[in-house]
């Protein structure tokens, strides 16, 4: 293949972090929202169910994107590491996004976990309310 397929591909590849990025960033809003939902006197089942399918539409993409990534990386894999000093600049980008990949994703990941605190909490208080009022009903 003639080195500016190459570089077509490499393109491609940032491209495609960038976009993983994106999306990464959206779910931190999402997890935001849902954290404000959450806290929240009152659930809104509603809202919560709203944000957990923009969530999962959004994890649907970074699959794909995953999966594209990996598909053009196999192209370009040995030109990238048989010529390494050519594409300096490119190897040193997609470090650098993916390191902020990995940070956005363990950033995310800690997220979710006190999310998921919060929902607990949240179910726990609810279930208390519901058993108070029966025991009001049965008095």
């Amino acid at each position: 293949m003639p080195m500016n397929n190459e570089r077509t591909y490499v393109t491609i590849l940032i491209d495609s972090l960038n976009k993983k990025i994106d999306i990464l960033n959206r779910i931190k809003d999402i997890n935001a929202l849902q954290k404000e939902v959450a806290s929240k006197e009152e659930f809104d089942d509603d809202k919560w169910e709203t944000t957990l399918d923009e969530k999962a539409k959004l994890i649907d993409r970074l699959q794909e994107l995953n999966n594209g990534f990996e598909s053009v990386y196999e192209r370009v894999r040995s030109e990238l590491t048989d010529k390494s000093s050519e594409y300096k600049e490119e190897i040193n980008q997609l470090k650098s996004l993916i390191s902020r990949i990995t940070d956005l994703s363990m950033d995310i990941q800690a997220e979710e976990k006190r999310n998921s605190d919060l929902v607990t909490k949240c179910f726990s208080k609810m279930r208390a309310k519901v058993k108070a009022t029966k025991d009001t009903h049965k008095v």
